[in-house]
C-alpha cells in the first residue's frame, strides 16, 4: 500500500482528479462531434514541440501548445476545404508529427534518454506548476462548456440547421478544438504524448 502522505502521491491524485473534470466536460463534446481520433492525434502532434523545448530553453507546455494549435489549425483548414477526408487528414498529420519528433530526438538533439518520458509521461514527477496549469485548464473547460453548450450541441446534431439558425458554428468549432488542445497539453506531463486523449 503506497504512503498517501507522500507529496508525489498527493500531487498525482490531485492531477488525476483535475484531468477527470476536463475529460468529463470536454469528452462529451468530443464524442458528439466525432473527434476521438483528433484528440488522440493532437497528443502525438505535440511530440516535436516537447523535443524542442529542452534545447530551446523554453517551457515544454509552450512548445507543445504551439504544435497542438498548429495541428488543430491545419486540420480545421483541411476539413473546411473538403479536399480530403478528415480522418485521412488526421492520420497524415499524426504520422508526420511523430516522424518529425523522432528525427529531432534521435538525429538532431540526441535526446533519446528522455523520449520515453515525453511519450508516456510520469505521474510521480509532477510539480506544483503542473497542478496549477491543470486546474486553470479545468476552470477554462467549465467556462467554455457553460458559454458554448448550446452552440456545440446544435452543431453536433445538425451543423447545417445550426448555421441556418444563426449559430456561429465556425467560432464554436475553433473554441472546441482549442479547448481540446489545451486539455491535451496539460495532461502531457502525467500521461505522455502517446497515451493522452480527452474522450
Amino acid at each position: 500500500m503506497p504512503d498517501l502522505s507522500a507529496p508525489y502521491i498527493q500531487r498525482g491524485i490531485v492531477e488525476l482528479l483535475l484531468l477527470a473534470v476536463i475529460a468529463g466536460v470536454l469528452g462529451t463534446w468530443v464524442v458528439l462531434r466525432r473527434l476521438p481520433f483528433y484528440t488522440h492525434a493532437i497528443g502525438t502532434a505535440t511530440f516535436p514541440g516537447l523535443v524542442l523545448a529542452g534545447p530551446l530553453g523554453v517551457p515544454a507546455q509552450v512548445t507543445a501548445l504551439a504544435c497542438a494549435v498548429g495541428f488543430g489549425g491545419a486540420l480545421e483548414r483541411l476539413r473546411r476545404s473538403r479536399r480530403m477526408d478528415p480522418d485521412a487528414a488526421i492520420g497524415l498529420l499524426l504520422v508526420a508529427a511523430l516522424a518529425i519528433g523522432v528525427v529531432l530526438a534521435s538525429d538532431v538533439y540526441h535526446s533519446g534518454a528522455g523520449v520515453d518520458r515525453l511519450l508516456f509521461g510520469s505521474l510521480i514527477a509532477l510539480t506544483e506548476l503542473d497542478l496549477w496549469l491543470t486546474a486553470a485548464a479545468a476552470v477554462a473547460a467549465l467556462a467554455c462548456d457553460t458559454a458554448l453548450r448550446r452552440s456545440w450541441l446544435a452543431t453536433g446534431f445538425d451543423p447545417d440547421g445550426a448555421r441556418a439558425g444563426g449559430v456561429r458554428t465556425v467560432a464554436a468549432d475553433r473554441v472546441l478544438l482549442l479547448a481540446v488542445a489545451v486539455a491535451v497539453v496539460v495532461a502531457l506531463d502525467a500521461v505522455g504524448a502517446r497515451l493522452v486523449t480527452v474522450s
